[in-house]
């Protein structure tokens, strides 16, 4: 079964390689605004994005991979990739080695396609990928996988949103978060803390409910399409070098936020309603 037939039909309905520069010159640095390293730039049709990376594309999605992950997707001149990107009609871009999601060790994989079918099926294909990478360590008798929940049978998927989507993802009170677990079966995690204007997210469950659940989240998460916020969830793909270049995000969320021009979640509502914080599931 084609496990992107998940995608709900509202939201089919409704949507239409390592850096060689200098991270100041990539991203609109030193070199290319005249602006000191370091020094803050606000505005999201200011941040010229990650070379490679569309500046505009109808469906945006960044997972997190693990090292095992990356390699195996990468690997044999990233035949895998290439062959995920074939089968999709998609473009995955993956974070320069050595740069992670901050405070992690995993490296950002953004899958960009036209219409939402395509990148849930990259997604799947990716999510195949995580199960037999955690199948194998558990076959080699280790039980802490980055992998793997507690539960038998069930895996991490991991991914990033921006405040604002994390704040939809949430919802009034917890109860969009709620309802995904309700409807999917799959656990969804929200972390509290905002880093660069992103917060990192955990789908656990067995394979169907896990991408049956994605499916759910793109609709939440295209909601916040129009949003200055997800211009910069669209290009941004190098954490590490945007920081080095001197783009802060978390400063750009918070203008936005007090200017009350898009409408952005406040951090105090949006790390609420049961969605957020760790857990005992990995």
């Amino acid at each position: 079964q084609d496990r992107a037939a998940l995608v709900p039909a509202a939201l089919r309905a409704t949507s239409g390689a390592r850096m060689k520069r200098g991270a100041g010159e990539a991203f609109g640095g030193a070199k290319g605004t005249g602006k000191r390293r370091g020094e803050p730039h606000l505005g999201a049709k200011d941040f010229p994005g990650d070379p490679g990376v569309p500046r505009q594309s109808p469906c945006v999605f960044k997972a997190l991979c693990t090292e095992d992950l990356t390699g195996l997707l990468l690997g044999a001149r990233a035949a895998l990739k290439e062959r995920i990107q074939q089968e999709t009609g998609t473009k995955l871009i993956f974070s320069n080695k050595g740069d992670c999601f901050p405070g992690t060790n995993y490296r950002v994989l953004g899958v960009y396609g036209d219409n939402p079918d395509k990148v849930i099926r990259a997604l799947d294909q990716v999510l195949i990928r995580i199960c037999e990478l955690g199948d194998e360590e558990k076959a080699k008798g280790n039980d802490n996988s980055e992998l793997l929940g507690k539960e038998a049978g069930e895996y991490i998927f991991r991914m990033c949103l921006s405040r604002q989507m994390a704040g939809l993802m949430i919802g009034s009170g917890g109860a969009t978060v709620q309802r995904l677990r309700r409807e999917t079966g799959a656990k969804v995690f929200i972390e509290n803390d905002t880093v660069m204007g992103h917060r990192l997210v955990r789908v656990i469950g067995k394979p169907e409910s896990v991408i049956g659940c994605l499916g759910k989240m793109f609709e939440v998460m295209m909601g916040d399409s129009a949003s200055e916020e997800f211009q910069m969830y669209l290009r941004l793909i190098n954490f590490g070098a945007a920081a080095q270049a001197g783009w802060d995000f978390d400063q750009v969320a918070s203008s936005v936020v007090t200017g009350g021009g898009l409408g952005l979640v406040p951090p105090a509502s949006a790390g609420g309603g049961g969605g957020g914080g760790r857990d005992d599931d990995r």
